[in-house]
């Protein structure tokens, strides 16, 4: 009897984790295969969503976070070494999901995107024989020869600015502001920082447009 009891306990638990499972590779597989499709050059590609996923999106038809990053993304205006978005309060319109055999997203209550560039990546701003090199809360413009140390700032909506303490670099009066041409970050820059090698920008965005969640 006991056998018999536990034999039907481990059924049932299969029979409750191999649809969640499906669900979860399912719907991380369809916006790993967008993210790639939207930009063939991306590398190491991943999404995430929590677990259980199954009983939210079956009772209220959302999804409480997805977490989706990759590796040398196109921005059109520069490279990214890594951008990682996180978007809460994920809805999915499930009984055409289902039908269609596709994540089709309708709304997202809010995206956080984190991007970072290398100084290589964001030297393409600059004039060539110029570089910038990042440090701890500091930017660097070497020339051919010379250099000047200055800061980087926010100028709205989404300009990141270098400003020059001390003198200019000989022959570079004004040094290119970094911009952005893909939403959201085309208008959103919250913040930035700076560590050696390494500028990192962060846009958080309510009720954004669900384009910036790749699915298909």
């Amino acid at each position: 009897m006991i056998r018999k009891l536990i034999a039907l306990v481990i059924v049932v638990l299969v029979l409750a984790i191999v649809p969640e499972g499906l669900a979860h590779f399912g719907f991380e597989y369809a916006i790993r295969a967008a993210v790639a499709q939207r930009d063939p050059g991306a590398q190491h590609i991943s999404a995430s969503v929590p677990v259980p996923m199954l009983p939210t999106l079956l009772t209220k038809s959302t999804i409480s976070k997805v977490v989706v990053s990759a590796r040398h993304v196109d921005l059109r205006t520069i490279t990214a070494d890594s951008v990682t978005a996180t978007a809460t309060g994920v809805r999915v319109n499930l009984p055409s999901s289902l039908v269609n055999k596709r994540a089709q997203i309708t709304h997202i209550d809010r995206i956080r995107l984190v991007s970072s560039f290398t100084q290589q990546e964001a030297s393409a701003f600059l004039p060539a024989g110029f570089t910038f090199v990042f440090g701890e809360g500091t930017v660097t413009v070497k020339g051919l020869a010379t250099s000047s140390t200055g800061q980087f700032q926010l100028q709205p909506p989404a300009r990141i600015v270098f400003h020059v303490v001390g003198s200019p670099v000989p022959g570079l009066t004004r040094v290119p502001a970094i911009s952005f041409a893909v939403p959201p970050l085309a208008s959103c820059v919250q913040s930035i920082t700076l560590v050696p090698n390494y500028l990192t920008v962060t846009c958080l965005e309510t009720n954004p447009s669900t384009d910036l969640l790749p699915h298909r």
